[in-house]
Order: C-alpha cells, then sequence, then structure tokens
C-alpha cells in the first residue's frame, strides 16, 4: 500500500497495552500512551526506540532537538 521511499511507521502503545520485546524488535519508533516513561525494562536495552517525548518534564523542541522523523534516519536504517 504504502511504497514510497520516505516512509516509516513508528508504533503507539494502547494505555492498557504491555509492552513486550517481541513489539519493540519489530518497530523502529515508539510512542508511550500520553507521552508516559518507557518501562525501566526496557530503559538499557532499548532506549534508542523509545521517542525523546517520552517520559520528558517538557515537549518543547524535543522534536527540533531529535529530528530522527525530518532527517532520514529511520529510512537510512531499512
Amino acid at each position: 500500500m504504502f511504497r514510497h521511499k520516505n516512509i516509516f511507521f513508528s508504533y503507539q502503545v494502547h494505555p492498557e497495552e504491555e509492552l513486550t520485546e517481541e513489539v519493540i524488535a519489530k518497530n523502529k519508533l515508539i510512542f508511550m500512551h500520553d507521552y508516559a516513561a518507557p518501562p525501566k525494562v526496557f530503559e538499557k536495552t532499548d532506549k534508542e526506540k523509545f521517542c525523546p517525548l517520552n517520559g520528558a518534564v517538557s515537549i518543547v523542541n524535543k522534536c527540533y532537538e531529535c529530528r530522527q522523523c525530518f532527517d532520514g534516519s529511520f529510512i537510512s536504517s531499512g
């Protein structure tokens, strides 16, 4: 359906969902519900998979600082 070379998919965690290693392995970018902090169990091993908005004290300028959604990082990594 989507065949454009500059498209990637992110994953939005449902408020009642318990995040699993399988879900993390299959996705490049994960958003927790209401920008909650990622589960601590994944903090050391998969921190780069979680959007910096997750768990941030303030979301102001986080997208500007990160830029991964806009700079091609996720596309170039397959």
